[in-house]
Order: C-alpha cells, then sequence, then structure tokens
C-alpha cells in the first residue's frame, strides 16, 4: 500500500497568521494616512483664517485711504473689533454694535482670538494715511488658538497697520 504525499506547492487559500500579518499593515497604512489628512487639513483650516484676516486689514485699510467705491465715495475711518471668535469689520472712529453696516467674520471652529492686545480690542485707521490710530508697540497684536491641539499662531501689525509676522 502506497501512502501518497501531499504537495504543500498546490495548497489554496492562506493561513491565520498571514491574514493576521496583513491586516496589521493595513492598519498602520490607514492610521497614517489618516494622521496625515487631519495634518494637512488643520493647517489648511488656520492658513484659511489667516489669510481672510490679512485680506480684511488690508481691505479695511484701502477703504479708509480712498473710500469704499461704492456706497462711499470719501474715504472715512473704519476699523475692526476683535471678539473671542470672530472678528466685526466696521466704517467710523469708533465701533458700535449697532451700526446696520458692520460685517462680521466668524472664524473657523476650534480658532478664537485667545490674546487681543489692542486697545479695547480694536484697531483703528486713520482717514486719508491709512495709520493705526493710537498705535502703541507692544499693543500691537492677536493670537489665535485651536482648542483642540492648543496651537497658537500670533498676528503682529506695525503702526502703518501692516502684519508684519505671523508665528
Amino acid at each position: 500500500m502506497r501512502i501518497k504525499k501531499m504537495n504543500h506547492a498546490h495548497r489554496q487559500g492562506v493561513t491565520l497568521v498571514e491574514m493576521m500579518v496583513v491586516m496589521g499593515v493595513v492598519a498602520i497604512l490607514f492610521t497614517l494616512g489618516t494622521v496625515s489628512i487631519l495634518g494637512v487639513q488643520r493647517n489648511a483650516s488656520v492658513n484659511s483664517s489667516l489669510e481672510k484676516l490679512t485680506t480684511d486689514v488690508r481691505e479695511q485699510q484701502s477703504k479708509t485711504m480712498l473710500g469704499d467705491g461704492e456706497k462711499q465715495v470719501i474715504a472715512s475711518a473704519s476699523g475692526i473689533y476683535f471678539t473671542q471668535n470672530n472678528y466685526v469689520l466696521f466704517r467710523g472712529n469708533s465701533y458700535n454694535s449697532t451700526d446696520p453696516s458692520n460685517y462680521v467674520v466668524n472664524l473657523d471652529p476650534g480658532w478664537s482670538f485667545d490674546t487681543i492686545n489692542f486697545p479695547n480690542s480694536t484697531i483703528i485707521f486713520s482717514r486719508g494715511s491709512g495709520e493705526i490710530s493710537g498705535f502703541t508697540i507692544g499693543q500691537d497684536n492677536v493670537v489665535l488658538k485651536n482648542s483642540g491641539n492648543n496651537e497658537t499662531r500670533t498676528v503682529t501689525f506695525n503702526r502703518y497697520g501692516a502684519i508684519v509676522s505671523i508665528n
């Protein structure tokens, strides 16, 4: 009687160990991809908020120096009032919360102004020159903070209303 030897070269399927190794590698790759995507999304969110703030500052300053070309042909003072979760673009020499021409810009979710180092939380641009009225060194920045990871970005202005650094 002859016993037939099984040829393992022709077997089909995979072992449990092989399957677990493949699943482990896939899980690691998935985790790395997810972490990478979340980091990119967080950076895009803060960059979007900073770009919007920069654009709004320049626009308010331009309106103060040149007028807005539509409703307001003659330039008048304008400014930005900061609160924790947004900032308000306004016309005039001071912020008036009841003015219907105010424009509120909300920050991206998770971001807030942690510190506002401007007198009365306000930047007012001087008519004609566009300089920050009553500018004082040391009272020239705002700090954005991400509540999720405590990341902060400090936006510093000079007396001419230009953003000189974002750290």
